[in-house]
């Protein structure tokens, strides 16, 4: 037969990128490479006199990595950041431990990644300054998966560690708990979801879905809040001083539930949480300051595991969403679900062997097509490879699979259509035309694939922008929004 028979449907792909290698609570924490795309910029300045007072303290912002280095992000051009200078993080952490008082972080507990932030306000002379710096996690890298892993011990294992753990040891690792935050056990999506998943899984007394891992219960709620006390404890070492508030990001497809899940996470974690933004609204505020971010402006963000369209009006006062909307189960870790599933269809034309109903292959597996992504938004092919994919009587069998870009964006064309179709109906329920859109922004780190910046293009007949990497834009946003606040 030229197709394998109908697999299983395994939902959850690997973290979207980086690196982050963390272990909780013991403190261990594993040496790592420092990142080499981590971001300083400078938010462009808006119109003379089109900002309230406080937006003008944030259009006159610096936004930096707590690397201390510095670039000019030119609207238009969709670009990450520039390597890290551990001289310059040393620096900047040592005046920021001497002049923050009562600290407010910002976190952008993202489904694949997760990052932390901080608004340090300066006075110059009549005006306040608002400085967003990017936290460093440990080992030099500035955001982290969003994956927990449990160990036999009792301790909890985060971040890279964890992910690693989610091809060694399967059944005691969760990524992307965000997927199941505030949703209901017998709910049919979460069920889909659920069957993927190698570890095990069950309703609890409400409802909820609870995770069984290594000898305990932990529900979802507790699995998330063991990622935001993390974030919580590297702000604090950061600052040389206790944090106890946090403004938080949501996709705007959160229900109540699931906001007050979050919340509840937040609230474990020791952080009393006193704003949630949505994502493309923070995505929105980071671009603010864009020459061209006037008029009606679109912004499309997507992300590791959601993705989310929203449409802003730009006035002198400042900016206000006249559209939203989103898709809870579309983001990056579907495309890297796309490219698993063609090379497990092309292994299994080959050999006869089903790599999907192995739990820990299909867990490298998806590993590998996250690299083989990365390197498709890159280079023009790349070959995805599997070492000992099979065993079988005679002997060995290893995946190797040619991969185009063009066949990466066949791969990942059903995905995008359906990402279009969110701001199609975004838009007509909202009675605006795309004529009527001066431009559209772009958010999350799936919009550097090429066919999504050329689907966006398309539809949207302009050249996708983005004042600030498309990856930090919720998170630097949702920090200015704390201007707003005060």
């Amino acid at each position: 037969p030229a197709e394998p028979p109908a697999p299983p449907k395994p939902e959850p792909p690997p973290p979207e990128s980086g690196e982050g290698v963390y272990d909780v609570p013991a403190g261990v924490l594993a040496d790592q490479p420092p990142a080499d795309d981590d971001i300083v910029i400078d938010a462009a300045p808006g119109e003379e006199g089109e900002a309230s007072d406080a937006l003008a303290a944030a259009a006159r912002s610096r936004v930096v990595s707590s690397d201390g280095a510095q670039s000019r992000a030119v609207g238009g051009e969709i670009r990450s950041a520039p390597p890290a200078d551990p001289t310059a993080s040393s620096q900047v952490l040592t005046r920021i431990r001497n002049r923050v008082p009562n600290p407010v972080i910002v976190i952008d507990f993202g489904t694949t990644r997760s990052s932390v932030a901080l608004l340090v306000e300066d006075r110059v002379e009549v005006m306040k300054l608002p400085e967003v710096v990017v936290l460093p996690l440990p080992g030099g890298e500035f955001d982290m998966p969003s994956v927990v892993g449990f160990r036999k011990d009792g301790s909890i294992v985060l971040g890279q560690t964890a992910r690693a753990m989610l091809a060694s040891d399967p059944s005691n690792a969760i990524q992307s708990p965000k997927r199941l935050l505030g949703r209901r056990y017998d709910e049919p999506e979460i069920q889909q979801h659920l069957t993927g998943l190698a570890i095990r899984t069950a309703p609890g007394p409400n409802g909820e879905v609870v995770l069984e891992a290594a000898g305990r219960e932990t529900t979802v709620i507790e699995a998330c809040s063991h990622v935001l006390q993390l974030l919580k404890l590297v702000a604090q070492k950061n600052l040389g001083q206790e944090v106890n508030q946090v403004v938080l990001t949501a996709p705007v497809s959160f229900t109540d539930e699931q906001q007050a899940a979050l919340r509840r996470a937040a609230q474990i974690a020791g952080l009393e949480v006193i704003d949630v933004i949505y994502e493309p609204v923070a995505a929105a505020l980071a671009n603010r300051y864009d020459p061209a971010f006037k008029g009606l402006v679109a912004v499309y963000d997507f992300g590791g595991g959601t993705f989310d369209f929203t449409v802003v009006e730009v006035a002198k006062a400042g900016v206000r969403p006249v559209a939203l909307g989103g898709d809870t189960w579309l983001g990056g870790d579907d495309i890297d679900l796309a490219i698993a599933n063609a090379a497990a269809n092309a292994f299994w034309r080959e050999t006869g062997l089903e790599l999907r109903s192995q739990v820990t292959v299909w867990q490298r597996l998806l590993v590998a097509a996250e690299i083989a992504k990365r390197d498709l938004t890159l280079k023009a092919s790349t070959v995805l490879e599997l070492a000992d994919a099979a065993r079988t009587a005679k002997g060995i069998c290893s995946l190797s699979l040619s991969i185009s870009r063009a066949q990466f964006a066949e791969m990942c064309r059903d995905l995008i259509e359906r990402s279009l179709t969110t701001c199609q109906e975004t838009l007509e329920m909202s009675k605006i035309k795309l004529s009527q859109l001066s431009a559209v922004y772009v958010s999350g780190g799936t919009c550097y694939i090429p066919a999504v910046q050329q689907a966006i293009a398309q539809y949207f007949g302009k050249v996708p922008k983005s004042a600030v990497p498309p990856e930090r834009a919720v998170l630097v946003g949702a920090a200015l929004r704390r201007t707003l606040l005060d």
